[in-house]
């Protein structure tokens, strides 16, 4: 009988010490998310910062094709007497 006691009695600490493993893991895994949310917050905060900072470094850059011919840039003289219709 008392052999049986000391039986249930181990079975029962070591289910209760794989209870408590479980949720020291359970509360690790959650600690870990919240400081990876925290993290996300701070770098899009950091980001943000950045951007308002610095507007001209990110600018959207069009996705157009490079011209292949020459650019033709008419002379002042010309632009002038297009524009006044001669």
């Amino acid at each position: 009988m008392n052999n049986n006691a000391a039986k249930n009695t181990w079975a029962e600490q070591v289910e209760q010490a794989a209870r408590d493993a479980e949720e020291a893991q359970r509360l690790a895994d959650e600690e870990e998310q919240e400081r990876q949310v925290a993290l996300e917050e701070e770098q899009e905060a950091a980001r943000g910062e950045e951007h308002k900072k610095n507007k001209v470094k990110f600018v959207p850059v069009a996705t157009t094709k490079i011209p292949t011919g020459p650019i033709v840039i008419p002379s002042h003289y010309a632009v002038r007497k297009l524009k006044a219709g001669e």
